[in-house]
């Protein structure tokens, strides 16, 4: 066109040109058009495919949320049911389910609010259809309203599984309503009991106020300051001199000040004074006195509660204070009459006391003789004369024991001891008395252990030696033919104690039913014919009794005439301690014999201190009878002026002496002992007290031994033999031919065994009277025991006889036995010490 227009220039060329360009135009003005409908279908194409996407996700949030408003819905606690506007139901979850007892496969058939209300209506949920406001129909449209209106006031509610239900409808935006269904069950019953409680406490503060104002004591509540809260009608009768004191809030301090002015408690100090030392001594727990008249008075006592709060107690004791007056002056007379009953109780402690020592000093004299007697020989007519007397000084001599035992008994002085010992030891150890007597009068006399019973026991054994010597002394006396036998068993009770049994049979003369039912009591035999013809004080078997109850046990009887009796005694005992030496050691041997020594001692140096001439004479010719030259005394002065000028070996001495006592006289002497420095003497108590404690009281005021008159010649010698050690016996104490067959004749190795034998005697001999000097007898026994085996060993037979004495009355609890057995032990420890050379 440019060419045409240029070059040609004519019309033609020109008009062509314009056609041309404008046909150009009109191609580019078509092209724009359409590329600009591409990019408007273009953009919609693209804003399409956004939206499509913009669409599926929110599908895909709406199904997330769905999902999680369904998770949320499931694992909720209340019940939750979503409603459309119109009823129709959107959800149900799990809670709702279960809440109502509604089975899914019947949710899952009700598509609206109106259904699940039919469903739960005809089930009953709202009680019987009948029952329902404006019948079935009536009651779902009620329930329908509710709905619609979604902001009416919670619904409580009760379900057929008997939940209680709070339902509550809320409305959410589009329309729809949620439906919550809460299980309120447990907190709808905390508030029943709450209100139960609250009905209940107000119902005791209207008893309690009903009790106080009833009760003759007034009654004050306090909270924690002290200040009264309420109190009933008695407490302000306690109080009418002034209101102030029973007004609410006051403080107990005003209150006490307020008794102060008015009552005569506070006579001397002030009545502030007097408040102050009176709430003190309520705070501390003590009650206060006052007057509330002028012959009226109250008692005040405090009590603090775990909260702080306190209550106040006020109780007239006018009558108590009228009493007290009354008894106060027979107070007087009582302690009077006290005093007498102290008095004649100790008179009669004293009796007995002086009783047994008065009967002891001439018994002692009698029996002295006797022994006397029979050691310097006599004809056999007189023999059988002397035997006879000794039996009935004997008889006597328990009559006068049983005497002081019932004494005690009855006046409850009587403690019983606890030590161990071998229950077998402490029968063989009685029945082996009774032998003698039992061969004398041509009768048998056995003992049985049972199979299967406990040997080591805690208890007193002295007082069971007691039982078993008087059960055993009856069988005797009143068996003519036969003899008597002695049973022991035991049985466990659990928990360490053991019940003991012991049965003494005999084939006597027997008793009757009648006879037996008499036989326990006090100062009663048989019959009176059985006193005349046996003689017997019928104690006895009464103290028997009592020692069995004092152990926790009792003594039966069983009797035929003619063919004897049976007494069972059971005692309830502990058993040894697992530790108890006694434990380890084995059965006790036969007995050994220790042959009888004589006492002489070359050069004995003894002291005999006595006040009354009698005694002096029978021990001094005791002595001699053994061998034994003494030097007398009649007191302690006359005593410690011989022993100054001799020193004395050993001394006999009585205890309750004039001028000097034994008891001062012992204690001069240990005290000029310990200034010189010199050896001590050995001071033996001889007295006629048997009371309890007697030998303790001796060994602690520095006395070595206690003998009881009448001291027979046996402890007499068993006594010199521990104390002096000058025999000269006539036997060796070591048998040689026992260590032949192991040493032959290697004397070196022979001195060598027995040179370590003799230094086990010193560490044994210091065992022994150490446990001896302690009371502690299963040692002595298990000391004894170890002295004899090695003694058995390498030949002192003597020494071995002597310890298994020991060792046997140390298993039977028989201390003055162990006493009596050391003599001959120390003896024959010197013996073989000396043979040794050690």
């Amino acid at each position: 066109a440019a060419v045409l227009a240029l070059q040609d220039g004519s019309h033609e060329a020109i008009g062509l040109a314009c056609i041309m360009l404008g046909y150009v135009a009109l191609m580019f003005s078509a092209s724009h058009v359409t590329r600009r409908r591409a990019r408007l279908n273009i953009a919609r194409d693209l804003a399409a495919t956004d939206m499509a996407r913009t669409l599926d996700k929110a599908n895909e949030d709406v199904a997330l949320a769905q999902s999680t408003m369904r998770t949320v819905l499931d694992n909720l606690s209340d019940g939750a049911l979503l409603c459309e506007r119109d009823g129709r139901r959107i959800y149900q979850n799990k809670a709702m389910s279960t809440l109502h007892n509604m089975p899914e496969e019947a949710v899952d058939g009700m598509s609206t609010f109106s259904d699940l209300v039919r469903y739960r209506a005809l089930r009953g949920d709202a009680g019987p259809v009948d029952d329902l406001p404006g019948g079935l129909e009536g009651w779902i449209a009620s329930r329908l309203e509710r709905f619609r209106k979604a902001d009416a006031s919670v619904e409580l509610r009760r379900t057929v599984t008997g939940r209680a239900v709070e339902i509550t409808y809320r409305p959410l935006p589009g329309g729809r309503v949620l439906s919550v269904h809460r299980d309120v069950t447990e907190i709808a019953e905390r508030e029943a009991r709450l209100a139960r409680a609250r009905d209940d406490a107000a119902e005791a503060h209207r008893r309690l106020l009903a009790a106080m104002e009833a009760m003759a004591d007034g009654v004050a509540f306090l909270d924690a300051g002290e200040r009264l809260l309420l109190c009933n009608d008695a407490y302000r009768q306690f109080m009418p001199f002034s209101p102030a004191a029973t007004a609410v809030g006051v403080s107990l301090e005003e209150t006490l000040l307020c008794v102060g002015r008015a009552s005569a408690s506070a006579a001397g100090p002030g009545a502030q004074d007097w408040a102050e030392t009176q709430l003190s001594r309520m705070r501390a727990g003590r009650p206060v006195l006052f007057s509330y008249g002028e012959t009226r008075w109250a008692r005040m006592s405090l009590r603090f509660e775990a909260d702080g709060k306190a209550v106040v107690i006020v109780t007239d004791v006018s009558e108590e204070r009228q009493r007290e007056e009354a008894l106060e002056g027979a107070l007087g007379d009582a302690e009077r009459s006290r005093a007498d009953a102290e008095a004649a109780n100790q008179a009669k402690s004293t009796f007995l006391a002086t009783m047994s020592h008065e009967i002891r000093t001439p018994m002692n004299g009698v029996l002295g003789m006797m022994e006397v007697m029979e050691a310097e020989g006599v004809a056999d007519g007189q023999a059988r004369t002397l035997s006879t007397m000794r039996e009935s000084a004997q008889a006597l001599l328990r009559i006068i024991d049983d005497v002081l035992d019932f004494s005690k008994i009855e006046a409850g002085a009587l403690e019983l001891e606890e030590a161990p010992f071998s229950l077998s030891g402490l029968v063989e150890g009685v029945v082996s008395m009774f032998r003698t007597q039992a061969e004398r009068k041509g009768l048998t006399l056995v003992s049985v252990v049972m199979p299967g019973s406990c040997d080591a026991v805690v208890g007193d054994p002295t007082r069971v030696r007691q039982i078993l010597f008087n059960l055993l002394g009856n069988a005797l006396k009143f068996t003519e033919i036969g003899g008597a036998i002695v049973r022991l068993r035991t049985e466990s009770l659990g928990e360490g104690r053991v019940r003991v049994t012991l049965s003494v049979s005999d084939t006597g003369i027997g008793m009757s039913n009648e006879q037996v039912a008499r036989l326990f009591q006090p100062f009663s035999q048989a019959d009176s014919s059985t006193t005349r013809r046996y003689g017997g004080t019928g104690l006895g078997l009464s103290i028997v009794r009592r020692l069995a109850q004092l152990m926790n046990g009792d003594v039966f009887a069983k009797s035929t005439p003619g063919d004897g009796s049976t007494f069972t005694v059971s005692l309830d005992l502990s058993l040894a301690p697992p530790d108890s030496p006694l434990l380890d050691l084995p059965e006790a041997a036969s007995p050994l014999v220790v042959a009888a020594a004589s006492a002489a001692a070359t050069g004995a140096n003894v002291l005999v201190v006595d006040d009354h001439p009698i005694n002096r004479e029978v021990l001094i010719r005791q002595l001699q009878t053994l061998g034994v030259n003494a030097d007398a005394a009649g007191d302690g002065r006359s005593a410690l002026q011989l022993w100054r000028r001799s020193r004395h070996s050993i001394v006999f001495a009585d205890i309750h002496m004039p001028h000097m006592d034994g008891f001062a006289m012992t204690d001069e002497i240990r005290r000029i002992e310990a200034a010189d420095g010199g050896p001590s003497t050995a001071i033996v108590a001889v007295t006629a007290n048997a009371m309890a404690g007697e030998d303790v009281r001796c060994l602690e005021a520095g006395m070595d031994g206690f003998l009881t008159k009448p001291v027979s010649l046996l402890r007499l010698r068993a006594t010199l033999q521990r104390w002096l050690h000058n025999e000269q016996p006539q036997q060796p104490a070591i048998d040689h031919s026992v260590l032949d067959p192991w040493v032959k004749s290697d004397e070196a190795s022979r001195q060598s065994l027995l040179r370590r034998f003799a230094l086990t005697l010193v560490e044994s001999r210091r065992e022994i009277e150490e446990a001896m000097e302690a009371g502690d007898l299963a040692t002595l026994a298990v000391s004894a025991h170890r002295m004899r085996g090695a003694a058995m060993a390498v030949g002192a037979r003597a020494l071995a006889a002597a310890a298994a004495n020991v060792e046997k009355a140390a298993k039977a609890g028989d201390r003055a036995g162990c006493q009596d057995g050391l003599g001959p032990l120390v003896v024959e420890t010197q013996r073989a010490q000396v043979e040794i050379g050690t």
